[in-house]
């Protein structure tokens, strides 16, 4: 398994169950002291772990344990938290942002952080020194992913409160939603991510569909630079069962069986060997075995059957050295800096 940490940073699960970090670390998600370009450590999890620029262990008990990331966001003013404890068994955990969003085994959403309704700083939803609940109903079975706290019901509907400058959650006229607004998506959802654009995987047809900030393509509509206050679908992918998808500010890719689509700005050609910019979702190749992938700002990583790891685009700091070709990750000869 491997996943994107932040722009810079990724971290891959070996069949040991031992977790492995390189790159760019300079909130100490890795656990590597000051120097940011970290060589790979061997990270102590628990029982799980999620990471956005920040890094939770849910012990045994329930209780989750914090590190990396904003100190004044998720920890409040003292990175030394002991862990944090919730009514019900948390189920779920993932950063939105700088926030932390727990859903317990009741169906109730917590935070802690600062969900703002605006981009000015304090204008919103404030909870630094504790984990707070969020005002979405319980009975919620799945957390979204992004910049913006969402939820999914059983029902198949989402939701989501926060900014809404760019028309991410398909609200025409409204600039922010300061209670958890139901998002106008046909079908149910079944996977959400919420940055400056909103996508979601829906059901029963696996359709993909997008609204807000397009200024790189990653709605799906190449060379269409307007914002798009209202969901439409991504045009391109092949009628498939999506098994992952992925989005960050920039780009976008859905995995079907074997098969890697992506759409976006195409940063340092990590989606395709072509200086296209705003890409139409566009089959990554030559490989028709993809399992699992890390989607970042400039680079792409790809596990293939079999546990290799291969990866392309910008990503030359601090361990695995790779460039615009496809290069299989070592990880017995790649960490050196």
């Amino acid at each position: 398994q491997i996943e994107n940490v932040s722009n810079d940073l990724m971290v891959a699960r070996r069949s040991d169950g031992t977790l492995w970090c390189w790159g760019f670390d300079d909130m100490g998600v890795c656990g590597g002291g000051s120097f940011p370009w970290a060589q790979p450590s061997d990270v102590d999890c628990v029982s799980d772990f999620w990471v956005d620029g920040f890094a939770v262990a849910q012990h045994p008990d329930g209780s989750l344990t914090v590190w990396g990331g904003s100190t004044n966001f998720v920890y409040g003013e003292n990175p030394a938290v002991e862990p944090l404890k919730l009514p019900a068994k948390p189920i779920e955990v993932k950063p939105a942002g700088v926030n932390l969003v727990v859903l317990d085994e009741t169906g109730t959403s917590w935070f802690r952080g600062n969900i703002g309704f605006t981009w000015k700083n304090g204008d919103g939803l404030d909870s630094r020194e504790q984990l707070s609940q969020l005002p979405f109903a319980p009975g919620a079975r799945q957390l979204g992913r992004g910049c913006m706290p969402c939820v999914i019901y059983d029902d198949g509907h989402a939701e989501c409160l926060g900014s809404q400058i760019n028309g991410q959650f398909g609200l025409e006229g409204v600039d922010a939603a300061r209670d958890p607004v139901a998002l106008p998506i046909e079908g149910s959802v079944r996977a959400l991510i919420s940055t400056g654009s909103t996508c979601a995987v829906t059901e029963p047809n696996g359709d993909v569909l997008c609204a807000g900030n397009n200024s790189f393509g990653q709605l799906g509509v190449p060379w269409s630079y307007e914002p798009q206050p209202f969901f439409s679908r991504v045009e391109g992918i092949p009628p498939a069962d999506i098994v992952k998808f992925g989005a960050e500010t920039f780009n976008a890719c859905a995995l079907t069986e074997g098969e890697l689509w992506c759409w976006g700005e195409n940063s340092f050609e990590a989606i395709a060997p072509t200086n296209d910019y705003n890409l139409a979702p566009t089959l990554v190749e030559p490989f028709a075995d993809v399992v699992d992938f890390a989607l970042a700002s400039s680079f792409l990583c790809v596990l293939r059957e079999g546990g290799s790891m291969w990866c392309r685009g910008a990503f030359a700091r601090g361990g695995c050295r790779h460039g615009f070709d496809w290069t299989e990750v070592s990880f017995d000869e790649c960490w050196t800096i």
